[in-house]
């Protein structure tokens, strides 16, 4: 997996984590570029060098992992697994993905594993819908792929078609939920791609006609856990 070193014009360090024992520091780093430029990455830091705190230029000792560049100001679960190993999550380029990769450091070095968790949107469809008492059922099929090298639980939610608000529904959010009612997590193994019956829970509006048989249009997917 490439790795370079950090930017010239450095980031600014957003959060910092520490490894277990304080040998290794793992840097969120915001870097801007103007009113339409920047990116947020993570960079690895070495005690023997010292760290950088909260607030600070990013080092230039610093290592940059490529893999994790990102839209400005994304936020990050950083984990360590052991003292010389983490993972870190983020929020994907669109609402329907997640990121996640592993690191493995050693001595002058590192190693990167890295996947998505996605939502295939034009290859999932609605199924159906149906009105109990003070809520609204839909029920979508979802195609999602994880391509990362480990299995996946993640949750669902979405918001709702703005023609549908103050008539089917009385409001916009749709939450994913199992039979009892309760939020859904879902599983998927590393390497899989399965379609998934989802069925989100609406409040229910003045109406019981759905302005079309669409998706939600904007689906959202979170990760729970994976390791």
């Amino acid at each position: 997996m490439m790795l370079t070193a950090c930017s010239d014009s450095p980031g600014r360090i957003r959060d910092i984590v520490q490894s277990p024992t304080g040998d290794y520091q793992v840097d969120v780093v915001d870097w801007s570029g103007g009113a339409t430029a920047g990116e947020t990455y993570l960079c690895v830091e070495y005690a023997e060098n010292g760290f950088a705190n909260v607030g600070d230029d990013e080092p230039d000792s610093c290592t940059m992992i490529e893999d994790t560049q990102c839209t400005y100001n994304t936020d990050f679960n950083i984990e360590w697994e052991t003292n010389d190993s983490f993972r870190a999550v983020w929020e994907g380029l669109t609402h329907d993905s997640i990121e996640l990769a592993r690191v493995e450091l050693y001595d002058g070095g590192f190693n990167v594993t890295s996947g998505s968790v996605c939502i295939d949107t034009t290859g999932s469809y609605l199924s159906g819908f149906t009105v109990d008492g003070d809520y609204v059922y839909i029920t979508c099929k979802l195609r999602v792929t994880n391509d990362f090298d480990e299995d996946v639980w993640f949750t669902i939610d979405a918001v709702a078609a703005e023609a549908d608000v103050g008539e089917l529904l009385s409001d916009s959010h749709l939450d994913a939920v199992n039979d009892r009612g309760e939020s859904k997590v879902f599983y998927l193994e590393a390497g899989q791609t399965e379609f998934i019956t989802v069925t989100f829970r609406g409040s229910h509006g003045p109406s019981d006609t759905m302005s079309d048989r669409e998706l939600p249009p904007w689906i959202y997917i979170y990760y729970e856990r994976g390791w």
